[in-house]
């Protein structure tokens, strides 16, 4: 027997076996628990990295608005507006007229700004992105944390399971994401207990922030898209975050591409 996760994602893996260039999904996250809801986004994310193009069709303003790269709003089969999300769900009166809610994230960001607590600009997508403006409007000269902050690590599935064991055994790292379909499965293979499945990198910024170190387990070229992500939040914000990726002894060094500050 089969979970609605589980069928979706034998749905979507039989598209993937045509080789699509683009896919097209009709409310994937229907009918879905929150968990599932998200592991399904996770693979979709994971698809589009590797080059497919994901058109989803959704009522669900709060997916829509903070997974689409650009969004097509539509009533009575009309293109009323199409854009960025955050352009596109700050028109109240098209969605009204849609008969959608503004985000969660946009109504809590313009009552905040509302009250001189963030600064104009852009709304956030993300609990890190609210985070983050909150830490910029309390400390505009740059994030500090508390203490030292905590370290992430990346391991690549490529090179097994014995090197995750490893580095769990040394007690440093308090928690342990699995990004991308093969990484998943290897952990559940080993019995690696994972304490994030969704929305890894975020998540383990956000322990860095306070001081936890975590692992980040992937596969290829999400090792990379990690890596990126990571840099590319430590130089915009200063967040002072150490990130190695590692390797098994025999191959190589692990490599520090963002030491802290």
């Amino acid at each position: 027997h089969l979970s609605g996760g589980e069928k979706k994602r034998v749905a979507i893996a039989g598209v993937l076996s045509m080789e699509p260039e683009v896919m097209i999904l009709d409310e994937p996250t229907s009918n879905l628990d929150p968990a599932s809801s998200e592991e399904i986004m996770e693979m979709l994310d994971e698809l589009n990295f590797y080059g497919k193009t994901i058109l989803v069709s959704t009522h669900d303003v709060e997916l829509a608005y903070r997974w689409a790269d650009e969004v097509v709003l539509m009533n009575g089969g009309r293109i009323l507006r199409h854009g960025p999300a955050e352009e596109v769900f700050s028109d109240k009166d098209l969605l009204k007229q849609s008969r959608m809610k503004l985000p969660v994230f946009m109504e809590l960001y313009e009552e905040l700004a509302g009250r001189g607590m963030l600064p104009p600009g852009t709304p956030p997508k993300s609990i890190l992105d609210l985070i983050d403006l909150l830490d910029h409007n309390d400390r505009p000269n740059g994030r500090t944390t508390n203490g030292r902050p905590g370290r992430i690590y990346v391991w690549d599935v490529e090179f097994g399971a014995a090197g995750i064991r490893d580095i769990l055994a040394r007690g440093e790292v308090k928690y342990v994401g699995a990004m991308g379909t093969r990484a998943k499965l290897l952990a559940e293979k080993e019995d690696i207990c994972l304490d994030f499945s969704y929305g890894v990198i975020d998540k383990c910024i956000l322990k860095a922030i306070n001081g936890k170190s975590s692992l980040i387990i992937t596969s290829g070229g999400m090792v990379d898209h990690a890596v990126r992500r990571i840099r590319s939040y430590v130089d915009e914000f200063g967040a002072g975050l150490d990130v190695e990726i590692l390797h098994p002894p025999e191959t190589a060094r692990p490599s520090e591409i963002a030491p802290g500050r």
